[in-house]
């Protein structure tokens, strides 16, 4: 798993693909919203714009957020 996700990483941003370093409410609300309003797409929490790898922290408290988030 670890690889494939390295790999959507090496290929950058596009129509299908976004990076989120952080955990900002509205701004993956929006990504969920257009991806769903398209053919679907991939977010990856814990990379910036450039592809460098941050690391984030999913805890229950964001994971619930997420689930809420994609709901509405």
């Amino acid at each position: 798993m670890e690889s494939k996700i390295k790999d959507l990483i090496k290929t950058g941003e596009g129509i299908k693909l976004e990076f989120k370093e952080g955990f900002n409410v509205p701004s993956l609300g929006k990504e969920i919203c257009a991806f769903a309003n398209e053919s679907g797409g991939k977010i990856i929490l814990g990379v910036n714009d450039k592809g460098v790898i941050k690391g984030f922290n999913l805890t229950n408290s964001k994971s619930s957020q997420l689930q809420t988030i994609a709901r509405e």
